[in-house]
């Protein structure tokens, strides 16, 4: 539900520096690839273990539900998680420095 969101947040600040890594929690790489190919709209980098829950990125970063937005600035900060809609929006900005 949140993905279409993110594409036009993508869109619209991708050539401003945004940057967005897609992490699937899927187990079965056919279901992640349909996915992939069904939604168009997802042109970022997307990666996978393969290994559901137990992919290394959900320990690392502590990732318990999804979707998980987790911002993190040129320093490899995080200086915000779990926003959605327009507080995610506002909050690139905000990290981006544009109006």
């Amino acid at each position: 539900k949140e993905m279409p969101h993110i594409g036009e947040i993508y869109n619209e600040f991708h050539p401003k520096g945004l940057e967005v890594l897609g992490i699937s929690y899927d187990r079965k790489e056919t279901k992640w690839r349909n996915f992939l190919k069904k939604n168009e709209y997802v042109v970022w980098d997307q990666v996978s273990s393969l290994k559901e829950w137990n992919c290394p990125s959900a320990k690392v970063f502590a990732v318990n539900t999804i979707p998980e937005t987790i911002l993190i600035d040129k320093n490899g900060v995080i200086v915000a998680r779990g926003l959605k809609g327009d507080k995610l929006k506002a909050k690139i900005k905000e990290i981006l420095a544009v109006e």
